[in-house]
């Protein structure tokens, strides 16, 4: 139950970012806002749960997690029942912010520093992937339902609700306690951000920066291979759908394997991938590159964040999680953006598979180290 918990309760965190397509399709239907209000809204749900993950290196060792997690539920379920009342920019702005900031952000950062103080991280990791996809397939199915009246009230009473229901999940859930002094906190810290978990989240950055180069750029290397928009997006959907496999995998072999052979044959098949998108050029071969993409990014993922939980039993680090990610997604892009020339996306394919590189060059020596010690063996 309490496995089953966490899983709940890091769907409910990462809630937001992962139906944000959705989210702000229905903000732009409803309230007729353009694309640069639409980006700065984003902006402030990203950047409100990463300055809420890089404020939990100070609180999480530090702070009763239980009554806080309680205060980030009732942050969330009432920032969404006021969004409906907030019908101009610079309000719905204001609220996205804080109901990030003090809710969802908080709420996200502390599940995935318990989930690092428990055994077998992986399978919780590719669980939580699990449902976290399903959620994003019930909102593209609702959503257009729910603001067929003109109103944002359907979307945020689901979420409300949806966020209402970690209360029980909570009762569930059970907390190592860390607590430290503020002296022997920041000792602790200082060691893990220059030691091996500190490391292990730079190449959780540098894994994100080659999926994002890659993702924001996606339908356009579908132009790349001569299709229209229409089938680059069926090519996407049957790709996403074959990507869930990825997280079934993962949850079924969870540590049969260890952790340095499925990593590294993710790595593998990312980098297949990218090949497979710089020299696509019918519907089928980019579509199956979009499946690899998907799959062996969901089958990578839980064993990344599973070595950071394995170097770090503290939990701490992994708090950063969200910040890592956000960081990966944000420069992914904009690095491609600047390398790529003309209308020649497949630059984004090349980017991507050196990032994965320098991801497997900080990651596996790690894991080859940590694979016949006492620690890496649990």
């Amino acid at each position: 139950m309490s496995a089953a918990a966490v899983v709940w309760l890091s769907m409910l965190g990462a809630l937001v970012v992962n139906i944000q397509p959705m989210f702000l399709g229905a903000i732009s239907e409803v309230y007729g806002f353009d694309a640069a209000q639409l980006g700065f809204i984003s902006g402030a749900e990203l950047g409100g749960g990463c300055i809420a993950s890089l404020l939990a290196l100070y609180w999480f060792p530090r702070l009763n997690l239980s009554k806080l997690i309680s205060v980030a539920l009732v942050v969330s379920v009432v920032g969404n029942l006021v969004t409906p009342m907030a019908t101009t920019y610079t309000s719905l702005l204001i609220v996205r912010f804080c109901t990030a900031l003090f809710g969802t952000g908080v709420l996200y950062a502390i599940i995935l520093g318990v989930i690092g103080q428990m055994q077998n991280p992986e399978k919780l990791f590719a669980s939580a992937i699990i449902l976290q996809v399903v959620s994003v397939a019930v909102f593209m199915l609702l959503t257009p339902e729910l603001i067929s009246e003109g109103s944002m009230t359907g979307v945020t009473l689901l979420m409300a609700a949806l966020m209402a229901s970690g209360f029980y999940a909570k009762n569930y859930l059970v907390i190592v306690s860390h607590r430290a002094s503020d002296h022997a906190a920041s000792k602790s810290l200082g060691l893990l951000l220059w030691g091996l978990p500190g490391l292990a989240l730079l190449g959780l950055v540098a894994f994100d920066v080659g999926i994002s180069s890659i993702w924001a750029f996606v339908e356009r290397l579908g132009g790349e291979a001569g299709l229209s928009m229409d089938d680059s997006g069926l090519a996407l959907a049957a790709g996403s759908g074959i990507g869930v496999l990825g997280a079934f995998f993962a949850a079924y072999l969870g540590m049969r394997w260890g952790r340095l052979k499925p990593f590294t044959a993710s790595i593998l098949g990312l980098l297949i991938a990218c090949l497979m998108f710089m020299e696509a050029s019918t519907w089928f071969s980019y579509m199956l590159a979009v499946g690899l993409l998907n799959l062996f990014w969901n089958f990578a993922l839980p064993y990344l964040l599973g070595s950071i939980a394995l170097f770090d039993k503290t939990g701490r680090l992994m708090v950063l999680i969200p910040a890592a990610q956000s960081a990966g997604f944000a420069i992914g892009p904009m690095v491609a953006g600047l390398f790529i020339v003309g209308a020649d996306y497949r630059v984004s394919a090349l980017v991507a598979f050196v990032a994965f590189v320098c991801c497997a060059a900080i990651v596996l020596p790690m894991l080859l180290k940590m694979k016949n010690s006492p620690v890496g063996q649990k």
